[in-house]
């Protein structure tokens, strides 16, 4: 792919270049669309409608797909969670890092391992549940078979 860092950071065209780029590098979760959600076992994540008219005129409603996101993108702020309640999952902490002015944060949705970062003033430790929410504006979804991104 080629671009400035950001726009190769901020869009990936595929999933090697969104694992390769960053650190930590970006989530990618496999689930399905399920009408205006993306679902993971009994987990639903509402889906802008923006991003669900370019999964749908890509051929996606109703079927498996990889949903990327960024560890940034992953929010445990209470206004946040509370502006966005249809993204919000609760999940158990695997290890808690502090790295300074963050914390990062590693767990899993329905066996599928992912990295969160977070304000180090959230005071969580390994084997705690606490509530995250997705910043759906900024996912990135993928072709489960070509491994390229879903666009317009």
């Amino acid at each position: 792919q080629v671009g400035s860092p950001k726009e190769v950071y901020d869009n990936p065209e595929n999933v090697f270049v969104g694992g390769f780029i960053g650190s930590p590098s970006m989530n990618f979760i496999s689930g399905r669309i399920d009408g205006d959600t993306f679902k993971v076992g009994d987990v639903s994540i509402k889906i802008p409608a923006g991003k669900l008219t370019t999964i749908r005129k890509n051929g996606f409603a109703d079927k498996e797909i990889i949903l990327g996101i960024r560890p940034e993108d992953i929010h445990d702020e209470l206004l946040f969670i509370e502006s966005s309640p249809e993204t919000k999952i609760t999940v158990e902490i695997d290890l808690a890092e502090l790295t300074g002015a963050e914390t990062v944060l590693y767990s899993s949705l329905h066996g599928q391992n992912f990295v969160a970062r977070i304000d180090s003033r959230t005071d969580i430790a390994g084997g705690q549940s606490l509530d995250l929410a997705f910043d759906m504006n900024k996912v990135h979804f993928f072709d489960p078979e070509t491994e390229l991104r879903i666009r317009n």
